[in-house]
C-alpha cells in the first residue's frame, strides 16, 4: 500500500473514531485575551510539526481535532466550545498558553535640539515630551500633523533577559527660515534594558539650507558632536520601561 493510501485509511480511521465519541459543549472563560480575537488565531495559525527521518516539517492547525465548533462572547469575556472530550482538553490546554496577562511598555521620550552658533557654542532646548504606552510586539506611534511636525512609532519586544528591543521609525519635518520644509529620517533597532534611556539623532541640519554628508552621531556620541558649520542636530531621547495593566490605564 502506498503512503499516501495509508495516511488516507489513518484520517479515515481517526475521522470514524471521532464521530463514535461522545460530542458535549462547553462554556471557558478567558481572564486576558478578548474571545473574537481568540478565535480568530485559533482559525488562521497554525503549528508546525517535524515529522523526523529528514522528511519536510508538516503545517498542522493550531484548533485541536476533535473540536467542531467554537463560538466567541465578548460581552461576558468566554468561548462556548463545542467537540469531543479528548478535544476539549487540548483546547483548554490552549487556552493556557494564550490566555496570559499582556506585557506593557511604557515610552517616555524627550524631542531634543542642540544648537551650534558659528563659533561652535553649542545650546539645547526640550521641543517635546511626548509618552506612549503600547503592548510588547505592539506598535505604537505618537505624531504632531502639519508642518514643523513629526511621527514616531515604535514596537517594543521584551525578551527572554527581559531586555527590551525597540524598532523606531521617526519623521521629522523641519522649518527653515520659517517657510521652507525640510524632512529628515531614522529608522533604528537598539536592545536596552528597562530604565536605560536610548538616544538617536538624525541627520545634522546646517542653517544653510543644504544637505549635510556627516553621518549623525547616535548614543553618547551626541554629547561630542561638532558639527562644520552652524545648524542644529535634533535627537530623541527613549526612555522604556514594563509596566501593569493597572498602571497604564492610570492617567
Amino acid at each position: 500500500m502506498s503512503r499516501f493510501a495509508l495516511s488516507l485509511l489513518t484520517v479515515l480511521l481517526l475521522a470514524n473514531a471521532v464521530v463514535a465519541q461522545k460530542i458535549e459543549t462547553v462554556k471557558i472563560r478567558l481572564n486576558h485575551v478578548q474571545p473574537s480575537d481568540f478565535v480568530h488565531t485559533l482559525k488562521t495559525a497554525n503549528i508546525t510539526r517535524s515529522t523526523g527521518g529528514g522528511d519536510s516539517d508538516v503545517q498542522e492547525p493550531l484548533l485541536p481535532f476533535g473540536i467542531k465548533n467554537v463560538v466567541a462572547y465578548n460581552a461576558d469575556n468566554s468561548l462556548l466550545v463545542t467537540g469531543t472530550a479528548e478535544a476539549i482538553t487540548q483546547f483548554r490546554d490552549i487556552v493556557r498558553l494564550y490566555d496570559v496577562k499582556p506585557r506593557i511598555v511604557l515610552l517616555k521620550m524627550r524631542l531634543m535640539e542642540a544648537r551650534f552658533a558659528a563659533d561652535g557654542k553649542r545650546s539645547e532646548k526640550t521641543l517635546q515630551t511626548p509618552i506612549l504606552t503600547t503592548v510588547n510586539n505592539g506598535t505604537g506611534k505618537v505624531s504632531v500633523t502639519g508642518r514643523g511636525g513629526y511621527e514616531i512609532e515604535v514596537t517594543p519586544h521584551i525578551n527572554g533577559d527581559n531586555s527590551i528591543t525597540l524598532s523606531m521609525n521617526w519623521n521629522l519635518r523641519i522649518l527653515q527660515n520659517g517657510n521652507r520644509q525640510i524632512t529628515r529620517t531614522v529608522q533604528r533597532t537598539r536592545r536596552t534594558r528597562a530604565g536605560q534611556t536610548l538616544r538617536l539623532a538624525v541627520p545634522f541640519v546646517p542653517d544653510s539650507g543644504g544637505l549635510s554628508n556627516e553621518q549623525p552621531p547616535q548614543g553618547s556620541a551626541i554629547d561630542d558632536f561638532k558639527p562644520k558649520e552652524p545648524g542644529s542636530l535634533y535627537y530623541l531621547e527613549i526612555l522604556p520601561s514594563e509596566i501593569t495593566l493597572e498602571q497604564s490605564a492610570t492617567p
